[in-house]
């Protein structure tokens, strides 16, 4: 299993000294931009650093097509749905975003191309069953503030399905066609029991405080709760599957992360891939 711990020595190998790394899932609660452009908003300039966006560049073109997690430098965890109609070619990874409209915040966000697209084998588009997928980027994000990886939780029920919360820019409201600028925070209420309706426990069943609220355009965005008594640090616990525009079933991280670490060593001991730290994480 991938802990908090694991993933904090991972991070110091891409990074450097532990002394330059913050704790993955930590958070900026009150922003790193204290120019004051942020009052008013949902969400403040580099408050959730782990949350990442998808783009497709083709054609000339900068298209938001989801959401993503920075799991560690060079590492990111998103959905199959969201990357199954593109190639590496087609994508760039955006770090440390907040207004998609201006480029005046305080810490400018970063973009990263992508190496290697693995896709989970076995994904179901029927159901969504297993949609989990990992970009490997050609070039680790630097450290800043408003750039940090977040922590995958070994066990969702542990936290209570309480404060937990997934960001994007996808569709405001489910009969909405408007997206916004600025990056929303959605609650989310996790439910406990799968089973009621015969789903297996690869799921996470939860729903938005804002009954209202869309998510089209937000698959692959990390869900992620507060740790028990420490608030100020979360893990990710689910990915968003979003199948009806409303944003009410995850993949369960804590079942994946075999699969996560398989994917991770593999690409690390592949010869045509540079093992530096630069580039990939090494164990």
């Amino acid at each position: 299993m991938i802990t908090a711990t694991t993933w904090l020595l991972l991070l110091s190998s891409a990074f450097g000294h532990l002394s330059r790394v913050s704790k993955c899932g930590s958070n900026n609660r009150s922003g790193v931009d204290f120019l004051g452009s942020y009052r008013g908003k949902e969400t403040s300039p580099g408050q959730y650093p782990w949350v990442l966006a998808a783009l497709d560049c083709r054609d000339s073109l900068t298209r938001y097509i989801g959401g993503g997690s920075l799991i560690a430098s060079s590492v990111v965890l998103s959905s199959v749905q969201v990357l199954r109609d593109t190639s590496e070619a087609d994508l760039l990874v955006r770090a440390g975003e907040w207004n998609v409209s201006t480029t005046t915040e305080m810490y400018s966000h970063v973009d990263r191309p992508v190496k290697r697209i693995v896709r989970h084998e076995q994904f179901n588009n029927q159901n969504g069953d297993n949609d989990v997928a990992l970009l490997f980027l050609t070039l680790a994000f630097p450290a800043q503030p408003n750039i940090r990886p977040v922590c995958l939780a070994e066990e969702p029920a542990a936290f209570g399905g309480v404060g937990c919360f997934y960001n994007g820019w996808g569709m405001e409201e489910t009969n909405s066609l408007e997206y916004p600028n600025v990056l929303k925070k959605v609650t989310i209420i996790v439910k406990s029991n799968v089973s009621s309706i015969s789903l297996s426990d690869n799921f996470i069943l939860g729903q938005a405080t804002n009954r209202n609220i869309g998510c089209k355009g937000e698959s692959g965005s990390p869900l992620v709760c507060p740790v028990p008594r420490n608030p100020n640090s979360f893990e990710q616990i689910g990915i968003l599957i979003c199948k009806d525009g409303r944003p009410s079933l995850f993949t369960n991280v804590a079942k994946f992360l075999p699969w996560i670490n398989k994917q991770v060593e593999d690409i690390a001991q592949n010869d045509d891939y540079e093992t530096n730290s630069k580039n990939i994480l090494v164990y």
